[in-house]
C-alpha cells in the first residue's frame, strides 16, 4: 500500500444572507459547471429548488445538474451513482447540501 496524506480544508460562511453569495464562491474556484446534490428531504421542503434558484441570475456559473437520490447514510452504491450522474452531466464541481443526522 502507497502511503499518502489527505488534507481537507473546511470553509464555513455565515450570515444573514450568505447563499446568495455560493455562486460566487464557486466562480472564484473557477467552476462553470456545478452539480448539486442533495436528498428527498430537503427538496420536499423546498430548499433544493431555493438552492438551484441561486444559479439562475449567473451568467458564468451554470447549475449542471441536480441529484437528489442519496440516503441519509449513504451508501458507496449512493456516492457510485451521484458520481456517474456528474460525468453525465459534466459537471466540474459539486455543491453538496444535507441533513445534519443525529446519532
Amino acid at each position: 500500500m502507497n502511503n499518502f496524506t489527505f488534507n481537507l480544508r473546511t470553509v464555513v460562511h455565515s450570515g444573514a444572507s450568505s447563499t446568495a453569495a455560493i455562486p460566487a464562491l464557486f466562480k472564484a474556484k473557477g467552476a462553470q459547471r456545478v452539480l448539486l446534490l442533495s436528498d428527498k428531504g430537503l427538496d420536499s421542503l423546498g430548499f433544493v429548488e431555493r438552492l438551484a434558484s441561486l444559479f439562475t441570475a449567473e451568467d458564468e456559473v451554470k447549475l449542471a445538474g441536480i441529484y437528489t437520490d442519496i440516503e441519509a447514510d449513504a451508501s458507496c452504491l449512493d456516492i457510485n451513482r451521484a458520481l456517474a450522474f456528474a460525468k453525465q452531466v459534466n459537471a466540474d464541481s459539486i455543491f453538496s447540501s444535507r441533513r445534519w443526522q443525529r446519532y
